[in-house]
């Protein structure tokens, strides 16, 4: 074990003096650290579904059943857990659910939020996912959970705008679509915008963060309030504290950029 950290601390050293061998290695790194998190997830995934019966054990959505499809990101022990994006859920459950006649998922990947929310709430559902293969899985988990939703295509400025036009009072929509944000999320196309609070994963496009200029552009109907991440405990779970320390916390992250966050974009035309 000495000779191998004496080699390490050698190839580091090598490595610092070169500028641009400095920058491949920490590509080559990272590439090698996300496929390592990735082997882990998928390592115990199968077991963790079993014991846990594909419940998910904790948060607003305990009780949501989730099939073994594929899950979206590798994500799926966090979400049995109840702590994949534990910080949005928080976040929408911390509205008076009653207020809103919608509740809109754009970018809904496996349904965890849209089916999560058509069980937990009361509120009807209407989740846009532009990939056929997730569109089966979000079906295959209403299915399971006896809820069901309105499932769209992929989502557009004008889709969203029919959406949130055509239903009664604020709409409380959530948005994670990589970057596609500012096409669908314009006031210009979509001014019922103005009667919906929105949760908004960033994403930077082209350099620019699109928080930012979603900020920019929603100025004039909505208050920007940044939601804070947290931190994860892989040790709260029973699965888990049998696994090895960086195993059980490979389980949890969700590989966030620095950069990486939501910011809650409420209706400055409700109280």
């Amino acid at each position: 074990m000495g000779v191998l950290r004496s080699s390490l601390k050698a190839v580091t050293a090598v490595v610092s003096r070169n500028r641009l061998t400095a920058r491949l290695f920490e590509a080559v790194s990272t590439s090698l650290f996300y496929n390592h998190v990735a082997l882990v997830k998928g390592r115990h995934l199968a077991a963790i579904h079993a014991a846990t019966g594909g419940v998910v054990e904790d948060g607003p959505f305990r009780g949501l059943r989730l099939g073994r499809a594929a899950h979206w990101g590798h994500d799926g022990i966090a979400m049995l857990l109840g702590d994949y994006e534990r910080e949005v859920a928080a976040a929408l459950f911390a509205r008076d659910l009653s207020a809103y006649g919608v509740f809109v998922d754009v970018g809904a990947a496996n349904g965890y939020f849209a089916v999560g929310m058509a069980l937990a709430s009361p509120l009807p559902v209407v989740a846009f996912e532009r990939d056929p293969a997730s569109r089966a899985v979000i079906r295959a988990n209403a299915a399971l959970n006896h809820v069901s939703l309105d499932l769209r295509e992929e989502a557009t400025a004008a889709a969203l705008q029919a959406v949130i036009a055509n239903k009664p009072g604020r709409a409380l929509v959530l948005v994670d679509i990589e970057g596609a944000e500012l096409a669908v999320l314009d006031p210009a196309e979509t001014p019922a915008l103005a009667r919906a609070d929105i949760v908004v994963e960033n994403h930077v496009v082209g350099g620019t963060r699109s928080l930012d200029v979603l900020a920019g552009r929603l100025a004039a109907t909505h208050a920007a309030v940044p939601i804070p991440r947290e931190g994860r405990n892989p040790f709260r779970s029973a699965h888990l504290r049998a696994l090895p320390d960086n195993e059980a916390w490979a389980c949890l992250t969700e590989q966030r950029a620095a950069d990486s966050g939501w910011v809650l974009f409420k209706a400055l035309a409700y109280p």
